[in-house]
C-alpha cells in the first residue's frame, strides 16, 4: 500500500513539473492577438494586454513598438491603468538623462577619448534602457557634435 502511495505521488511530480515547464500563456496570448495574417503589433494589442493583466508583456510590447526605454514604457502603462489611454509618443527622442550636466559631461568625457563602448554602456546604466536604444542615443550624440 505504501509503494502505491509513492508511487502516484511521483507520478503527480512528474506531471505538475511538466505542466509547469510547458506553460506559456503570455506567448500563446500573444500568438492569439497577433493572428495568421494580422498588422503589425499595435497599441491596440497593449491596451488588451493590459486588460488581461499581462502587465509585463504590455511592456515589452510597449518597447517593442515604441523603442522606448523599460522606464519609458513602465511608466506609460502605468499612465494608462490610471487614465485609460497612454501617452503620446515622441519618435526618435532619446532617453532623458537623470542628472543631465554630470552625465551629459560623463559622456562627452568618454566619447573625447574615443570609448564608444564605454559610453554606451555608462548612457545604459543611466537611464535603464536597453542597447539598442542607447546605441542610438549615443550616436545622436555623437551626430551632433
Amino acid at each position: 500500500m505504501v509503494y502505491l502511495g509513492v508511487a502516484l505521488g511521483l507520478c503527480l511530480a512528474v506531471a505538475l513539473a511538466w505542466k509547469i515547464a510547458n506553460y506559456d500563456a503570455p506567448a500563446r496570448l500573444r500568438r492569439s492577438l497577433a493572428g495568421a495574417s494580422a498588422p503589425p503589433p499595435s497599441e491596440t494589442g497593449v491596451r488588451q494586454l493590459l486588460a488581461t493583466g499581462n502587465k509585463i508583456e504590455a511592456i515589452k510590447l510597449l518597447r517593442q513598438i515604441r523603442h522606448i526605454g523599460l522606464k519609458e514604457a513602465k511608466d506609460a502603462v502605468d499612465e494608462m491603468e490610471r487614465s485609460g489611454r497612454l501617452p503620446p509618443a515622441v519618435p526618435g527622442a532619446p532617453v532623458p538623462l537623470p542628472g543631465a550636466p554630470a552625465a551629459d559631461a560623463e559622456l562627452s568625457r568618454l566619447l573625447d577619448s574615443g570609448d564608444l563602448i564605454g559610453a554606451i554602456r555608462r548612457y545604459r546604466e543611466l537611464t535603464g534602457c536597453g542597447l539598442a536604444e542607447a546605441k542610438a542615443a549615443v550616436d545622436r550624440l555623437v551626430a551632433g557634435r
